[in-house]
């Protein structure tokens, strides 16, 4: 029997106006349109059509890109690294990834831990569910966490990938900035 889905929290349904689109979509969508067609029509005897087909879509491509990313919400991906010099360096950032190995965390700041990828056990762990599989890539010494919001990744230099999504530029920003936090404060307490 067939069924809807019906999301958890209702106010982040958005209410479609025209050809299934918001409101906010359709303000983008016509302001381009009315930006980039008179550019088109004006520019197109001074380069041809193909050079004014192409001046319309850089003109119109911002207004494009507010439109989406309303709807796919906004990421945003940041390193952080943490250097450290010498043997006792390397020996430091060795036992580091043996502690995250082995003693996994299951939370990252504000950001729950939900799947991990060991590429050097050629694993992937759903914590959920305890299930392994296997990555199917070459191994190295990389460990990767899948996050309820976010993702982090370590590598041997003990760097950091960070990746997160926001519902605006403003709210990635300052979950990128909370996260690269979090994990700095879980490295310091191995240091």
């Amino acid at each position: 029997m067939p069924y809807v889905n019906v999301p958890n929290d209702l106010s982040k349904i958005k209410t479609k106006i025209a050809f299934n689109l918001t409101k906010r979509q359709l303000i983008c969508f016509g302001g381009a349109a009315l930006v980039g067609v008179p550019v088109y029509l004006l520019s197109r005897s001074s380069i041809g059509s193909t050079g004014a087909m192409f001046l319309m879509l850089a003109v119109m491509l911002p207004a494009f890109m507010l439109a989406m990313y309303e709807r796919y919400g906004y990421y945003k991906d940041d390193v952080t690294a943490i250097t450290l010099k010498g043997i006792e360096g390397l020996a430091k950032i060795q036992e580091i990834m043996n502690t995250l190995r082995d003693q996994a965390p299951q939370e990252i700041g504000a950001y729950k831990v939900t799947a991990i990828r060991d590429y050097k056990k050629d694993t992937v762990t759903d914590l959920a569910t305890g299930k392994v599989t296997p990555t199917g890539l070459p191994a190295s010494n990389v460990l990767y966490y899948e996050m309820t919001d976010g993702a982090c990744g370590t590598e041997p230099k003990v760097k950091f990938y960070l990746g997160v999504k926001g519902t605006s530029l403003a709210d990635a920003d300052q979950k990128s900035a909370d996260l690269s936090k979090a994990v700095h404060a879980m490295i310091d307490k191995m240091l």
